[in-house]
């Protein structure tokens, strides 16, 4: 679409344009495309020429493997402000590819060389946005990352695209106690884990350089804490940006991070590495009140695995059916406690770290059954699915 409109436009991949998606563009355009084989810093410098040149490259490029480019993006391209669009795929947690192709670590990597722009979309339409807008950007490199996988459903081909204002975030949700800043696709847990209760805001940081302080200024003066979200390593990536800012400002206010621990991740279904790292809608929810810990192992052994809905009010059961009346002889958990031979858990007591219990409102039961896709029953190790809580029952 974009090659169509301005014949400065050439796509530059390096083996990677079925991966990519440019094997469109090949197609359609094949004199604007060029596959320079599994030569990932010959892309960028090749890129940085064609820029030089008065070309628009787009390189797209998988994120772990732009690693290996990391001197030619700073030389070729960031030291002499050169317009390339660097496209990296597959960023963030990457499934089933394996641990050698995670996206973990470009936020952190690239945010400390001068004069690079770099945004993450939360979803398919922005990052529509965000090409559009890359191209009207005259200096230095402008990194855009998304994940691997689906979209998130929205209609991005008939849409009018958007020119962004470059470092700006946009608020989603207003509150009043708890900021949620997000980057990328976790934008869109965050707002499903926030609840409409009023206390949790949610901040879209689609760039993550140039930061938007202006924003850090307001959410200080606002939220009492703030957690940051992001499907990259914690430490040097969204977090550390944020940290860094109110570090500098003196600012006193409470900050919890959400992304990458600072451990390799290993093979496993994306979801289960997003609730692995707590980045899953679960694992904001949970973080968003402070819990200790958003997965339980459960012990082997006779007895009833049972999910827990947990909300403020009343809410309907996953199978129609209430607590009232069920036969519960011991609930117990890290987090929630009943007396043997209890028919209701509705006074169940929640410790949440803070030193304070709270007594849910409403507790909901459904029986979990071996064709549930949230319960592995080889080594009964649990994920918590967006609010259902999953515990054993002796």
């Amino acid at each position: 679409e974009l090659a169509g409109k301005d014949s400065r436009v050439v796509g530059i991949t390096p083996a990677m344009a079925s991966g990519c998606g440019m094997t469109i563009l090949a197609s359609a355009m094949p004199e604007r495309f060029f596959d320079v084989g599994i030569e990932e810093e010959h892309a960028v410098t090749f890129s940085a020429g064609l820029a030089a040149a008065g070309m628009r490259p787009f390189c797209n490029i998988y994120s772990s493997f732009s690693q290996r480019a990391y001197d030619q993006i700073i030389h070729d391209v960031a030291m002499q402000k050169l317009p390339v669009t660097l496209c990296f795929d597959r960023a963030g947690l990457v499934g089933e590819d394996g641990a050698t192709h995670q996206g973990a670590f470009d936020l952190a990597a690239y945010r400390s060389i001068p004069d690079v722009t770099i945004s993450a979309p939360a979803n398919e339409l922005e990052l529509k946005n965000l090409m559009y807008t890359s191209l009207q950007h005259e200096a230095g490199p402008f990194i855009i990352r998304y994940p691997r996988g689906l979209g998130e459903g929205v209609d991005w081909k008939n849409a009018t695209p958007t020119i962004y204002n470059i470092g700006e975030a946009e608020e989603l949700l207003k509150g009043s106690e708890i900021a949620v800043i997000c980057i990328g696709p976790a934008v869109n847990r965050a707002l499903e884990a926030a609840g409409f209760n009023g206390r949790v805001g949610v901040f879209n940081f689609r760039f993550l350089k140039p930061l938007d302080e202006q924003c850090l200024q307001n959410i200080c003066k606002q939220y009492r804490q703030i957690i940051t979200v992001e499907d990259g390593c914690i430490k040097g990536g969204l977090f550390g940006a944020v940290t860094e800012y109110y570090a500098s400002k003196g600012v006193n206010v409470r900050i919890d991070g959400l992304g990458v621990p600072d451990e390799f991740i290993f093979h496993a279904r994306q979801s289960q590495q997003r609730a692995m790292c707590g980045i899953d809608t679960a694992g904001i929810f949970e973080k968003k009140y402070g819990y200790f810990e958003c997965r339980c192992i459960l012990p082997k052994g006779t007895g009833l695995w049972s999910a827990f809905w947990i909300w403020d009010g009343a809410m309907s059961n996953v199978d129609g059916s209430g607590v009232d009346g069920a036969e519960i002889d011991v609930f117990e958990s890290p987090f929630y406690s009943a007396e043997k031979g209890s028919n209701s858990v509705s006074s169940a007591i929640h410790y949440d770290g803070y030193g304070a219990d709270h007594k849910s409102t409403t507790v909901h039961r459904t029986l979990v059954t071996a064709n549930n896709p949230y319960v592995d029953f080889n080594t009964y190790a649990v994920e918590w699915n967006a609010d259902v809580y999953i515990f054993y029952i002796n």
